[in-house]
């Protein structure tokens, strides 16, 4: 979105089942079984290393399925939602604070079958994600904790659910707020873009309206409030959001939502950082660049830090990352929309030191399916063999995924900077990574593993996997 989500200056810290579900079960039927976590009926047996719960948490939100008419006419979604099957979309969000210690959690339709989309989990919980989906399907959602410990809950996509609000920024509580804060707020799915005013979203100083504009980004579930001037030092702020918003079905939002926030005494920090490249695909064929991939980042400025939202790349493969402030680290994170048939990893992390008020950073996506290790070449590196033991001899495990973060090395909790998934011979390799972080290794019917690294040069590293 060339809209951005500006900084909050306050320590913050990715064969089918089936399914014993008549679709002609009343449309309330299934609402109430996707609230108390129904579908028990088809849970797989509990894994040595794993919980089976059934409820959902409050703070876990899933829309119903939204159709290509329904998307129709909406700035974003309608590109990255094409889709090839007569299935629709549903979002899956979850909302800060709802899992402390999970650090990400795997989705996966067990009515249609596919792969699971592996999320990573930022302050305990994550912004919407696109499920493909049909009303009724049974998804599966499994959290995986930094030690290993993890959860799967099972929910019923539901026909009728109202939007609410996941998260707004800067969050509630928040203090030392930087004076030129553009206010987010993000949504549990797209938002009918006609319901967006300065009287459904509005800013309040002492109870006062602050003159300001407001705009739906491009994925349209992240509405912002652009302030006329800079907001007054060591001030309270109040955002709120009444029920005027309303979805792309015309359900209105589920509750008013308020939130306080207060600005700190300097200086607005200057944004006129920039960061430009290239996002492209390495294939066995040879390099191509990919269109409207989104590219996340995430600002981290001394023991700060932000999400910065997301810009598409256009049709050369080209984005731009602006309204950075210089001096900060960024690591960027691209996601690749539903009109992609495959499912892409990161292997080489995307991490940039703007010195300068610009920089440039290219970044490479390979198909899970078709991994090259040998291609993860820039330093510094950790390479590694995946395998299991069968008795005295090493075997090789292929198709193991594997992600990278820094949990547990800062303040914040960063996104995975790099994934990757191992090749016929287990082979793995990740490329400019920091110098510390965790390895996270996972594959179905295995028992997660996890690493703590420190990355001099070139690390070798295997990993042993256990059968469940």
């Amino acid at each position: 979105m060339p809209s951005p989500e500006i900084p909050v200056l306050a320590n913050s810290r990715a064969r089918p089942d089936s399914v014993v579900l008549s679709r002609v079960i009343a449309a309330s039927l299934i609402t109430l079984l996707a609230t108390v976590g129904a579908g028990c009926a088809d849970q797989p047996p509990a894994a040595p290393d794993q919980t089976i719960i059934s409820g959902l948490p409050a703070g876990i939100v899933i829309s119903n399925v939204q159709s290509r008419s329904t998307t129709a006419g909406t700035k974003g979604p309608s590109e990255s939602i094409a889709m090839a099957t007569e299935t629709g979309v549903a979002y899956v969000s979850m909302e800060p604070g709802t899992f402390p210690s999970v650090v990400t959690v795997d989705i996966r339709n067990r009515t249609t079958g596919g792969a699971s989309r592996h999320i990573p989990v930022i302050d305990g919980g994550f912004d919407p994600v696109q499920i493909e989906a049909r009303e009724g399907d049974l998804l599966a959602i499994t959290d995986s904790t930094a030690t290993g410990v993890r959860t799967l809950r099972t929910l019923i996509v539901p026909a009728r659910r109202p939007p609410t609000v996941v998260r707004s920024n800067p969050a509630k509580g928040r203090v030392d707020v930087a004076l030129n804060v553009i206010v987010s707020v993000i949504f549990s799915e797209p938002i009918n873009p006609k319901t967006l005013s300065p009287t459904s979203l509005r800013l309040l100083h002492d109870g006062n309206p602050v003159t300001g504009s407001v705009r739906l980004s491009d994925n349209a579930w992240t509405a912002e409030f652009v302030p006329d001037n800079p907001l007054a030092a060591q001030s309270s702020y109040e955002l709120v959001i009444t029920q005027e918003i309303r979805d792309l079905d015309g359900d209105v939002l589920e509750h008013d939502y308020e939130s306080d926030f207060r600005t700190g005494g300097g200086p607005a920090i200057p944004l006129n950082g920039v960061i430009t490249g290239i996002v492209t695909e390495r294939t066995p064929e040879g390099i191509r660049p990919l269109v409207n991939v989104r590219v996340y980042a995430w600002v981290q400025i001394g023991p700060y830090g932000y999400s910065r939202g997301d810009v598409p790349t256009d049709a050369n493969g080209r984005y731009r990352m602006d309204l950075l402030p210089p001096g900060s680290t960024v690591i960027l994170y691209p996601y690749t929309s539903a009109s992609y048939p495959a499912k892409y990893d990161q292997p080489c992390a995307s991490i940039v030191e703007l010195a300068d008020p610009s920089a440039a950073m290219d970044i490479e996506l390979v198909p899970e399916d078709h991994p090259l290790p040998e291609t993860a070449t820039s330093l510094p590196l950790i390479t590694g063999i995946v395998y299991e033991l069968n008795g005295d001899v090493r075997q090789p495990v292929a198709g193991a995924h594997l992600s990278f973060d820094t949990q547990g090395h800062s303040e914040n909790d960063f996104p995975s900077l790099a994934t990757t998934t191992t090749d016929a011979s287990g082979r793995y390799a990740f490329c400019r990574m920091p110098s510390s972080g965790n390895l996270h290794v996972t594959k179905d019917g295995y028992v997660l593993q996890t690493h703590e690294v420190s990355v001099k040069g070139s690390t070798q590293l295997d990993v042993e996997l256990k059968k469940l």
